[in-house]
C-alpha cells in the first residue's frame, strides 16, 4: 500500500551584497490549514513527461535566482526513490550574451538515489526579463514541493493539477546542463579525494600520488560492449600524439568467436582522430584465458604464437653481445645469431654464412665450417653395391683396370679430383662407389687366391714327379 510521503522545509531569508532574499511560495490551500511551498503532488503519476513549472521575472543585470525541487521517485520508504534537484540561474549584463546565445545562464544538479529531473529547459527569448521553467519529470512523485529564492523579481507558479503533462518546448529553448562542480579539495564518504590544484584522484587515500591513486582495494570496469563479447575496456590516449595508431584500448574479452577471439585480454591501437571504436584497428597482442599469448592472432594455439604479415619482422631476440635472433625477417628467413639463416627456399639451412647456394644444387643444409657428430646416418634410398656379387656381374679384367688408370689417375667411378673441387661429394653415392670398390677388390682378391691355391698344386705335383 503506498503511503503519502509529506516533506516540508523552512526557507530562511539572507541578505546578499545588501539585497534582501526574496522567497515566493504558494498561497494557502483551501483544502486544509498548512501553507506547502509551491506543491506538485502526484505531477505526473504513472507515466513521465514534461510539466511546466512556472514563470520566472529576474531582471538582467547579474541577477540570481535559485530553484530546489524535492520529491521522489515512488514512496515505499526506500532511500533509493529520494531525489533532490537545484537549479541556479544568473542573468547578464543585458548586452553579453552566452551559450546559446541567450542574456543568461544557468545550471542544474541532482542529488540523491533517484535522478528527480532528467531535462530542464528554459524559454526565454531575450526580449523580455520572463524565464519560463520545464522539467522533464519521472512517475510517482508524490507530495513534492520546490521552492524559489531571487534577489529581485517575481515568481508565477504553473503547475495547475495532478498529473498534469504539458508539450516539450521548442522555440527560444535553453538546455539546462546538468554537473557537480567544487573549486575546492573535495573529500566523499572518507574514501574519495578529489586535490583541486591539479585534478588527481585518489581513492582509500588522501595524498593520491598520480591522476588516480588507489589504495587498499581493487579497479573493476565492467562491460563495454555487452552484445559483442567485449567486457571491461581501458583506453589509454597520448595528448598531442597524432597517427594512425595512437590510441590504445585493452579489452577483456568474454567468449570465443571470430570477431573477438579466445576470452582473456587483448590489446587493441586505433587511430588519433576521434573515431576510436569502430575505425581502422589493429589488434596488437591477446593473453587467452588458459595462458597462451599471441601477436598479431586473436586465437594463439600455443603458449606463444607470432603471426606477421608478408615482408614484416616476426620475433627479434637480441643479445648482449649484439647478435640478433629474428623469426622470421622481413625477407621471409629466420636468422640465428647474425650468421645462421633457416630459409624459405626449401627450407635451406645456412650455418657460418649468408651465401645461398645455387638453386640446382638443391642443399637442405649450407655449413661454412668444421661439423662435429658423434653418429652420422644416412639413408641411401638405391644404387647399394651388393649387386657386385651378383653371378651376372662382369668384373672389369685387372689389366683394362691398369690401363684405366693410367689414363685418368683414379679408379673407375668414383669421381675426379676437379669434380670433387666443383661439385663436393655426395656421402651417400661416395659410400656405394666405394663400398663397390671394396667388392670389386674382394672378388680380385678371391680370383687371386684361386690361381695361387692352383698354381700351388701345380707346384707340388711338378716334385712328385722329380722325385722330390
Amino acid at each position: 500500500m503506498k503511503q503519502l510521503l509529506v516533506l516540508g522545509i523552512m526557507v530562511l531569508g539572507i541578505n546578499y551584497l545588501n539585497a534582501q532574499t526574496t522567497v515566493f511560495t504558494a498561497p494557502p490551500s483551501s483544502s486544509n490549514n498548512t501553507v506547502n511551498l509551491n506543491t506538485f503532488k502526484y505531477s505526473t503519476c504513472d507515466n513521465p513527461g514534461w510539466i511546466k513549472m512556472g514563470t520566472l521575472t529576474l531582471p538582467q543585470e547579474g541577477n540570481n535566482a535559485f530553484i530546489r525541487l524535492f520529491a521522489g521517485a515512488g514512496y515505499n520508504a526506500v532511500q533509493s526513490q529520494n531525489g533532490r534537484t537545484e537549479i541556479f540561474i544568473r542573468t547578464s549584463n543585458g548586452a553579453s550574451a552566452g551559450e546559446g546565445g541567450k542574456y543568461f545562464t544557468a545550471i542544474a544538479t541532482n542529488y540523491g538515489q533517484k535522478k528527480l529531473a532528467s531535462q530542464i529547459k528554459i524559454v526565454h527569448d531575450n526580449s523580455t526579463d520572463l524565464f519560463d521553467i520545464y522539467v522533464y519529470m519521472g512517475v510517482y512523485n508524490g507530495n513534492g514541493f520546490y521552492t524559489v529564492e531571487a534577489g529581485a523579481g517575481s515568481w508565477v507558479n504553473a503547475i495547475s493539477a495532478s498529473c498534469s503533462t504539458v508539450s516539450e518546448p521548442t522555440a527560444n529553448v535553453y538546455n539546462v546542463p546538468f554537473e557537480f562542480r567544487t573549486q575546492d579539495d573535495t573529500y566523499l564518504a572518507s574514501s574519495l579525494f578529489v586535490r583541486k590544484s591539479d585534478g588527481s584522484v585518489g581513492i582509500g587515500i588522501n595524498e593520491p600520488d598520480g591522476k588516480l591513486d588507489v589504495n587498499g582495494g581493487k579497479i573493476k570496469v565492467s562491460d563495454y560492449y555487452n552484445s559483442s563479447g567485449i567486457g571491461g575496456a581501458i583506453q589509454i590516449d597520448a595528448n598531442g600524439r597524432t597517427g594512425a595508431e595512437s590510441k590504445w584500448v585493452i579489452y577483456n574479452m568474454k567468449k570465443n568467436g571470430p570477431s573477438v577471439g579466445a576470452g582473456g585480454l587483448q590489446f587493441w591501437n586505433y587511430p588519433a582522430d576521434g573515431t576510436s571504436y569502430g575505425a581502422c584497428c589493429n589488434m596488437r597482442l591477446a593473453i587467452t584465458e588458459d595462458g597462451n599469448v599471441g601477436i598479431g592472432t586473436m586465437q594463439p594455439l600455443g603458449k606463444l604464437q607470432v603471426v606477421v604479415p608478408n615482408s614484416t619482422a616476426g620475433l627479434q631476440i637480441t643479445g648482449s653481445n649484439g647478435y640478433e635472433t629474428w623469426f622470421p625477417y622481413s625477407d621471409g628467413n629466420n636468422y640465428i645469431r647474425g650468421n645462421t639463416i633457416i630459409s624459405d627456399l626449401g627450407g635451406t639451412v645456412l650455418i657460418g654464412t649468408n651465401t645461398f647456394p645455387a638453386p640446382s644444387a638443391s642443399y637442405k643444409m649450407v655449413v661454412d665450417g668444421k661439423v662435429g657428430v658423434r653418429k652420422l646416418v644416412v639413408t641411401q634410398l638405391a644404387g647399394w653395391a651388393d649387386y657386385v656379387f651378383v653371378p651376372s656381374y662382369k668384373l672389369r679384367p685387372l689389366q683394362d683396370l691398369e690401363t684405366y688408370i693410367k689414363q685418368h689417375q683414379h679408379l673407375p667411378d668414383v669421381p675426379s679430383a676437379s669434380e670433387v673441387a666443383a661439385n663436393g661429394i655426395d656421402l651417400g653415392d661416395n659410400q656405394a662407389v666405394l663400398l663397390k670398390k671394396i667388392e670389386e677388390l674382394t672378388l680380385y682378391v678371391i680370383e687371386q687366391n684361386k690361381e695361387l691355391q692352383m698354381q700351388k698344386k701345380e707346384i707340388q705335383l711338378l716334385k712328385k714327379t722329380r722325385g722330390q
